[in-house]
């Protein structure tokens, strides 16, 4: 029997196809309203949320994800600039402008230093590292806490080659009990390295966005970046208080899906956050079935942009649309957060770049064309925007027929239908299954 609800939702519709100058005014009041009136109050109460996550946990991210240092306070050294304290504040959560002291990581003068030494291969005296710390020992200050004279600092310096070339050949490690890196070097043990702790991930604090600013382990970092590591170990210390309330969010919309978002929130401060689809999966499916190589990609009904993101990470120039408000709002966190630059178009599909050809390299239909098959307006919107399509390859996801959301649909295709379909009102002439689902769905390459 069909619910209350659904017939609403088909009489708006309906009301859409007969009378857009009055169907389309009336969804776009409907859903500000289910945004004011169920999603507001949700965002609103997760302010109050607490923190349910391990301090101790360690996360692998790529160096170059650590893209931010703090800026030394005014007459402090770089040791000494930064207000926290890595034990007593570790898991805090602190608002207030201290994210905003910043400076990109690659003008820190200890990773200046370290390239000179390691990639234009300078002695250690010849290094901007040497002079500065020569410079506070001459004004009869101690560097590392226990430094005080030049035979120590290049003492110092040695344990910093082997710390270099442990890396580079074991790559970066972390045990359980010591997490250092050194603690793991074979028969190579730098006890007198002041680094050598019993907690010695690299450390960093999150911004109100969800930018990693570095905090402790520079020289693990620096190496690190150095050696293009795929990725290290980093702990999370302190949190501003605005990316909280953002992680809350997120949290309490997975509530309103059946507890799991759809896509995966890729910021690996979200990373225990589930999710619906093995979207990491189909990403790496479908890039190995492309032939494209570069160029761009409309992803459409983007929800979160994964995609774009993943695409944008090999090279592509990526354009995700998505007409849902909610989605929309955390894409672009989630955007801004992972420091992506892909375009973000909020509406339908249907009015992006409205009656021009859409020239675009690749095309992502993962389960969203079939909502188009449901009634008559949108179908013929559909044939229009195929015919607009000028793409290499397009990738559909195709729906399972016998769906209940498909009951008394305006067409209901099989998936080879479907395919046929979108072939036949396109550009496209040539089709290859790519991957056939638990659930009945068909993964499809069309091409030219």
């Amino acid at each position: 029997m069909t619910s209350l609800k659904q017939k609403g939702k088909r009489a708006i519709l309906s009301l859409d196809e007969r009378m857009p100058s009055v169907g389309r005014p009336l969804i776009s009041i409907l859903r500000f309203l289910r945004y004011v009136c169920y999603y507001k109050p949700i965002f609103f109460l997760s302010r109050w949320k607490g923190s349910d996550y391990d301090s101790s946990k360690v996360f692998w991210i790529p160096p170059n994800a650590v893209g931010l240092y703090h800026v030394p306070r005014q007459n402090k050294t770089d040791d000494e600039g930064v207000r926290f304290d890595r034990v007593r504040d570790t898991g805090k959560v602190v608002g207030g402008d201290w994210d905003l002291e910043v400076e990109n990581f690659d003008k820190h003068p200890t990773y200046s230093g370290l390239r000179e030494r390691f990639v234009e291969g300078k002695e250690w005296a010849d290094t901007s590292v040497f002079a500065r710390a020569m410079e506070r020992i001459g004004r009869g200050d101690m560097v590392q806490g226990s430094i005080g004279t030049k035979e120590k600092l290049m003492d110092y310096l040695t344990t910093i080659d082997g710390l270099y070339d442990s890396i580079k050949k074991l790559g970066f490690r972390t045990d359980s009990g010591d997490t250092s890196d050194d603690a793991s070097i074979k028969g190579n043990q730098y006890k007198s390295d002041p680094y050598n702790r019993s907690n010695d991930n690299i450390a960093v604090n999150l911004d109100r966005s969800g930018n990693a600013i570095f905090f402790d382990g520079i020289h693990r970092l620096s190496i690190a970046r150095i050696l293009e590591l795929e990725a290290v170990a980093v702990s999370v210390m302190v949190r501003h208080k605005e990316w909280e309330l953002f992680r809350n969010r997120l949290r309490s919309h997975a509530t309103t899906q059946n507890g799991r978002l759809y896509q995966p929130a890729y910021h690996f401060d979200l990373e225990d956050v589930p999710y619906e689809h093995t979207s990491k999966d189909r990403f790496d499916t479908i890039r190995s079935h492309m032939t494209t190589c570069s160029g761009s990609v409309l992803d459409i009904g983007a929800n979160f942009g994964y995609f774009s993101h993943r695409f944008e990470g090999i090279g592509f120039q990526c354009t995700a649309v998505e007409l849902n408000p909610q989605e929309t709002y955390f894409m672009k966190r989630l955007k801004k957060a992972s420091e992506d630059s892909f375009d973000i178009y909020e509406g339908s599909i249907f009015d992006y770049r409205s009656g021009q050809v859409l020239n675009v390299d690749v095309v992502l239909a993962l389960n969203i064309f079939h909502h188009f098959l449901k009634h008559e307006g949108p179908y013929q919107k559909l044939k229009e925007l195929l015919g607009r399509l000028k793409c290499k390859e397009l990738f559909l996801e195709t729906h399972n027929p016998t769906e209940k959301q498909m009951s008394n649909a305006y067409r209901n295709y099989s998936p080879e239908d479907f395919s046929g379909f979108v072939m036949e009102h396109s550009r496209l002439s040539g089709s290859e299954l790519v991957q056939e689902m638990d659930t009945g769905r068909k993964l499809f390459r069309l091409f030219c």
